[in-house]
């Protein structure tokens, strides 16, 4: 299988800015992981990196909850809820570019000096969500992810909280999978 088939999607035109992405492919092809293993990762995963492109060029990447929300396209957008000002909604109202990495499954075996790993990156553009029908479809698609069996609290915090918060939408442009190698050695046999 090609890594087009595995994991690297690329897509089109975007809503917020045409797609130029033109990734270098990844180096070890034999540990790449199918789409839709990245697909369910991303919908399992409990938290998720973001990095955007910080202040004097430095990097900066912070641990978000998050969920996915459908949106009629092949690949779902990820989003996340943030205070409405901070280091993360300048930096990405200055570079939409982001990044946002979800590792799967991490277990270190020593006798192996190995580390039993799968994760997804996803590469896109984000933006803060001000249409407030999407921002509600959003923070309800974080409730049922984090507090399913609790309505009530979702939609009484929803009220309370969600007109003071941002929601940041990342549309996917493409993303890539990887496993360690035993693990890849293992889907192979």
């Amino acid at each position: 299988m090609t890594a087009p088939d595995r994991c690297a999607i690329l897509l089109g035109s975007q809503r917020h800015g045409e797609n130029t992405m033109s990734m270098p492919e990844m180096r070890r092809k034999l540990q790449h992981i199918p789409h839709d293993e990245c697909l369910a990762m991303l919908r399992d995963g409990q938290f998720g990196t973001l990095a955007v492109h910080g202040a004097d060029g430095y990097p900066y990447a912070v641990p978000m909850n998050y969920a996915l929300l459908d949106n009629g396209e092949e690949l779902p957008l990820i989003c996340m809820h943030s205070a409405q000002q901070g280091h993360k909604i300048d930096a990405i109202a200055r570079v939409a570019k982001v990044s946002f990495t979800v590792v799967g499954q991490s277990r270190i075996v020593p006798e192996r000096i190995t580390d039993y790993f799968q994760s997804v990156i996803a590469f896109g553009r984000a933006w803060v969500e001000d249409d407030p029908h999407i921002r509600l479809d959003a923070l309800h698609a974080l409730g049922e992810k984090y507090c399913a069996g609790f309505e009530n609290l979702v939609e009484d915090d929803i009220a309370k909280s969600g007109p003071r918060c941002s929601i940041i939408l990342v549309r996917i442009e493409q993303m890539t999978g990887k496993e360690g190698r035993d693990l890849a050695k293992a889907r192979r046999e």
